[in-house]
């Protein structure tokens, strides 16, 4: 089964079509951890509601660009994803990362 990581910056519909996927098992996939750079993202609410561990990462939590981009880099590294999906992320992709 793959390990799917998710970062989505805003209401998560295709996330949520993703979580459906996987909990039917059309997709061979759980997803592990959902990121976010907005607070009030529905992806994190849709996250939540399916038991799926989330994160807000952002510069208003890590204080600068960088900083939040290694906290994502470590909150990836640490669920051992096989993939990461950028669904909707509204966000540079920082070096780190």
């Amino acid at each position: 089964m793959m390990r799917l990581a998710v970062l989505a910056s805003h209401e998560g519909s295709t996330l949520q079509a993703l979580i459906d996927a996987c909990a039917a098992q059309t997709l061979d996939a759980e997803v592990v951890l959902v990121v976010s750079n907005n607070s009030k993202a529905g992806a994190l609410r849709r996250a939540v509601a399916a038991n799926i561990d989330t994160r807000h990462i952002s510069i208003k939590t890590h204080g600068s660009e960088a900083a939040a981009n290694q906290a994502i880099a470590d909150a990836l590294g640490d669920t051992k994803a096989d993939w990461v999906l950028l669904l909707g992320y509204m966000k540079k992709m920082g070096e780190a990362i």
